[in-house]
């Protein structure tokens, strides 16, 4: 298990389960099971999740369709017997996985904005004492979350921080080509 400071109270979360296996999934999988986690990715395409997990010891894949009915069960119990669940899926697919966490009394996070539907969800998720966790993305998300480390950094190294601007998703990128008929779709 590893320990983690998050919103004023040290908490320990053993197991994680994934759910997705995109191009933005690896990342952070690689990073938590490098640091200790045990995670599980879930998807439709198991090949997927066992290329992303692969090398990584404690971290499995496992193959459920959350969309499929046959999975349901299956679904339950994954969020069921993981302490946090990470939705990596589409935010149309997030309501009812927020709503199994909220069964089981266990942590949601996803990188989507928050719709109203998840919104509606806030004060359930805080009586049942578990987190609900939206927009940890790149922008707004990890931009927010990489900006206090380094804000962090400079305050315990004895500095002060005057101003802070970050351009996450504005970095220099090259001019684009002059149009030719080989760069159109």
């Amino acid at each position: 298990a590893s320990v983690y400071f998050f919103s004023g109270y040290i908490h320990t979360m053993a197991t994680i389960l994934c759910l997705g296996a995109g191009l933005v999934t690896a990342p952070g999988v690689r990073y938590l099971g490098d640091a200790g986690f045990q995670v599980t990715v879930a998807s439709r395409t198991v090949s997927k999740a066992e290329k992303i997990i692969e090398g990584l010891a404690g971290c499995k894949a496992v193959a459920v369709d959350v969309l499929s009915e046959s999975d349901a069960v299956k679904l339950e119990e994954l969020v069921k017997t993981h302490d946090l669940t990470i939705s990596l899926l589409p935010w149309t697919q997030h309501l009812p996985i927020a709503k199994l966490c909220l069964k089981h009394k266990k942590h949601f996070c996803t990188t989507s904005y928050i719709s109203d539907d998840m919104q509606a969800l806030d004060e359930e998720f805080k009586q049942a004492g578990v987190v609900c966790f939206n927009e940890c993305g790149v922008d707004p998300g990890m931009d927010h979350m990489s900006a206090v480390k380094i804000i962090d950094k400079v305050h315990a190294d004895g500095g002060k921080v005057n101003s802070f601007t970050s351009y996450c998703g504005g970095g220099p990128f090259p001019p684009p080509p002059k149009k030719t008929p080989h760069s159109s779709f």
